[in-house]
């Protein structure tokens, strides 16, 4: 069927579902079991719909994803194609959407099914760089203490000299930014992302755990004064590229010795 036979059927004018479409409420629970009757959706549509109804309308939501990560969320698909700006601040690892493959794999290594996890991961990516514009500004603000913690793999030293290399390079191209926040400054306790959208939609926060994110709407007052802070302490982009070049350069050196040591010691090199 198409837009305009739905509406007929419906007897709805197509503010009305452009409405639906923004996340709007003001239509009854019968009105959307038609909807779904005219679309033909399919049981699971239909119980994960009903569930999205019986919730209270609030600022604040979670989405649970026990043993998956986030990506998949299509809550976070549709908000991050509408984006205007997005902020991220990460203090405990690098942001998913700067992960190369083979750190995204150690990252997600607590999923239940790791390769089709990293798989949705790698379609994210894939779909927000080629939605990035000069228009829809991105910065990544990541601090210190997330490039130091260890990478659980033997193969460790590699996997984070390639992501600070990566790091050091998205930093510069699809109009993105990355700002490394100093060691000696603490910045917010807790990661987030924050995307802000054109009008009437209100900005959208989320931060997270291994099973469950926590999206936030309409915080402005919250979070504003957090991003001015990170903007304030963060290194800026150009000195952020020569400090991840400068540990990109020290961990090939660790590596290069531990090589040798080894070799050294008459058992073979990686």
């Amino acid at each position: 069927m198409t837009i305009e036979e739905i509406l007929s059927v419906l007897g709805w004018a197509k503010v009305t579902l452009l409405r639906l479409e923004d996340g709007r409420r003001g239509k009854s629970a019968w009105d959307i079991a038609r909807l779904l009757g005219v679309l033909h959706a399919d049981t699971e549509t239909c119980e994960r719909v009903n569930r999205l109804l019986r919730q209270p309308v609030t600022r604040e939501f979670v989405r649970s994803h026990p043993r998956r990560a986030h990506d998949d969320l299509a809550v976070l698909a549709v908000h991050e194609q509408r984006a205007a700006t997005i902020t991220t601040y990460d203090r405990t690892g690098v942001p998913p959407l700067l992960q190369t493959e083979d750190y995204a794999r150690l990252d997600l290594a607590y999923t239940q099914d790791v390769d089709h996890a990293l798989r949705i991961r790698l379609d994210r990516q894939k779909r927000m760089y080629e939605d990035w514009t000069p228009e829809t500004p991105a910065v990544f603000y990541i601090h210190e203490s997330a490039l130091s913690t260890p990478v659980p793999d033997d193969d460790a030293t590699d996997v984070m000299c390639n992501q600070l290399l990566w790091l050091a390079f998205a930093g510069r191209e699809f109009h993105r930014r990355v700002r490394l926040v100093p060691a000696a400054r603490h910045g917010p306790r807790h990661p987030f992302t924050l995307m802000t959208f054109a009008r009437p939609l209100r900005s959208l926060a989320y931060t997270g755990t291994a099973t469950a994110t926590v999206f936030t709407e309409g915080h402005d007052a919250v979070y504003r004064p957090l991003v001015a802070e990170l903007d304030r302490i963060a290194l800026d982009p150009d000195r952020t590229v020569e400090e991840l070049h400068r540990r990109a350069d020290a961990l090939s050196g660790t590596a290069i010795h531990q090589a040798a040591t080894t070799s050294s010691q008459g058992h073979p090199a990686r």
